[in-house]
C-alpha cells in the first residue's frame, strides 16, 4: 500500500505515515537561467474548465536534467488562468506537460505562449 508522506517546509520537517518524523535541512537552489516554456500545438481551453496542455521548454540543454517546476510568468493579461505549479519531468527533447486552469467564461486560446520554468 504505501505510507501517507507531508511535506511542513516552515517547520521543515518531513513526516511518513504516523510514526515517522525526520527534521530537513532546507537548502536554496543556485541561481540559474530561467527556461522559457512554449506550448506545443496551438489550443483553446474552454470556459470553466482545466486542461493539461503539452509544452515544450524553449532553451532547454540535456544537462539542466529532467526534473523542474513549472510556474505561471505573472505578466499581465486580459486573460484569466491559473498555472498549476508544480514538478515536472521532460523526455530527452525537453517536452512535458503543464495544467491550465481557465475559471472565466470565455475560452483561452494558446498559441506560441511562454510560461517559465525553474
Amino acid at each position: 500500500m504505501g505510507h501517507p508522506v507531508s511535506f511542513d517546509m516552515l517547520k521543515k520537517e518531513v513526516q511518513i505515515g504516523t510514526e515517522i518524523s525526520l527534521v530537513c535541512n532546507v537548502e536554496l537552489a543556485p541561481e540559474r537561467e530561467e527556461i522559457k516554456v512554449a506550448v506545443c500545438h496551438n489550443c483553446t481551453v474552454n470556459p470553466t474548465s482545466e486542461a493539461i496542455i503539452p509544452v515544450k521548454l524553449v532553451n532547454y540543454r540535456k544537462e539542466f536534467g529532467t526534473e523542474f517546476m513549472i510556474v505561471d510568468n505573472k505578466k499581465e493579461s486580459e486573460q484569466i488562468y491559473a498555472i498549476a505549479r508544480s514538478v515536472v519531468s521532460t523526455d530527452q527533447e525537453g517536452k512535458t506537460l503543464l495544467q491550465l486552469v481557465n475559471p472565466s467564461a470565455t475560452p483561452i486560446k494558446l498559441s506560441g505562449w511562454r510560461f517559465r520554468m525553474l
